[in-house]
């Protein structure tokens, strides 16, 4: 009976959250947002993948790093992939490259990095043409979503509206108005909050993630009391199995 009461309860609560709490992007029908333009830019963390090409690939190769990683034990001799060199730009916001030495890669977007390096390496190469991009550009999502976890970006870009979408959108039960955004910048972390329901989220300058970014979408207040009631009425239901199991041993013996 008790856990029947507690399941109306529930219900009551859930039918009482008004289509206001629930809908995202409320307004007019026609919405023209004007997004902040976003711009990439390569921090200390970042590992990237930095290919060199030109119509002399012979010049190019010294440029070109490769690595085996083994991958398994075969008749006692070690096999493995090769694949690309990839820097990690450090602490210092720098990258060891070859031949070029240190080049200081951190605060600049993937146009001045590429425009950086085809500079440098013209004293080398004729008409040198660099590929890059970050091979770890992750950001994780956590809390009332369907797939809570990390997810690694391939393009580099991605708006909050994805990241949630990655996760398989807001259960039921997660707060909208209120959305939690950490965000890692030269070791300080900032909180954020984000309202779903509001459009201003379009032109905000969170709209598009950063490396390494985490969202936490919190449980809304029906979440809350109806956890609250399940674990009170197990702690009841545990004590009063214990009493009774007493109860029976005292009778028994």
């Amino acid at each position: 009976m008790k856990k029947s009461i507690i399941v109306l309860l529930v219900l009551l609560t859930s039918s009482c959250i008004s289509r206001k709490d629930w809908v995202y992007f409320q307004a007019e029908p026609s919405l023209k947002a004007s997004q902040i333009p976003f711009e990439l830019r390569y921090q200390p963390n970042d590992l990237l993948s930095i290919n060199i090409t030109a119509f002399d690939m012979d010049a190019a190769r010294p440029f070109n790093l490769y690595v085996s990683s083994p991958s398994e034990m075969n008749n006692l001799s070690l096999t493995g992939q090769v694949r690309q060199q990839t820097y990690l730009v450090d602490e210092s916001g720098e990258i060891n490259f070859p031949v070029l030495g240190k080049l200081k890669i951190a605060g600049l977007s993937r146009a001045e990095a590429t425009k950086l390096l085809e500079g440098k390496l013209k004293d080398y190469i004729k008409d040198p043409v660099v590929t890059l991009r970050i091979t770890n550009f992750r950001v994780s999502v956590l809390g009332e979503v369907n797939r809570p976890g990390t997810y690694t970006i391939a393009n580099e870009r991605v708006s909050i509206l994805e990241a949630i979408a990655l996760a398989g959108d807001l259960t039921i039960y997660g707060e909208r108005n209120n959305v939690l955004l950490l965000r890692d910048e030269k070791g300080v972390v900032s909180k954020s909050y984000i309202d779903l329901r509001n459009n201003d989220l379009f032109d905000s300058p969170l709209f598009y993630l950063k490396s390494n970014d985490v969202i936490y979408v919190e449980p809304n207040p029906s979440k809350v009391r109806s956890s609250t009631d399940a674990l009170r009425f197990t702690s009841i239901s545990l004590s009063l199995i214990t009493t009774i199991t007493t109860i029976l041993s005292i009778i028994t013996r």
